[in-house]
């Protein structure tokens, strides 16, 4: 299964034109790009997560002290949780529609650019 970055990268170095630089979407986490993105291109929740104590079916088998929130817990039993933004469950797809947003400076998700030996050895003459 490929990471939303490794898919579109997938797509993006198949065409014949040079690379897009990459970004990642601050509110649904997925990679776009400026060219594809669009008003109904990120589907996200502006809410936040919490316990869903009301739903009594997903959390049948569990002891109520051990309950408590968790990336394991959220993966293992997703009804056990919900948006506060629409009452969703955790697992449930963005309830609101927008453009793929960065917040501070947008910056690609390319791999960062290492010195050359020459570099490192100018920097380390500077040092001295």
């Amino acid at each position: 299964m490929f990471s939303g970055l490794e898919k579109a990268a997938k797509v993006l170095g198949e065409s014949s034109q040079p690379p897009t630089p990459l970004y990642i979407c601050s509110n649904c986490k997925e990679a776009y790009s400026e060219v594809q993105n669009a008003p109904d291109a990120c589907h996200y929740h502006p809410g936040t997560v919490v316990i869903n104590h009301d739903n009594d079916e997903a959390w049948v088998d569990c002891d109520p002290e051990q309950i408590f929130d968790d990336p394991e817990m959220r993966e293992e039993n997703p009804e056990g949780f919900m948006w506060t933004c629409c009452d969703e469950a955790f697992d449930a797809v963005g309830c609101k529609l927008g453009f793929h947003q960065q917040r501070g400076v947008k910056t690609p998700t390319a791999a960062p650019v290492l010195p050359t030996d020459g570099e490192r050895e100018n920097k380390r003459a500077r040092r001295s």
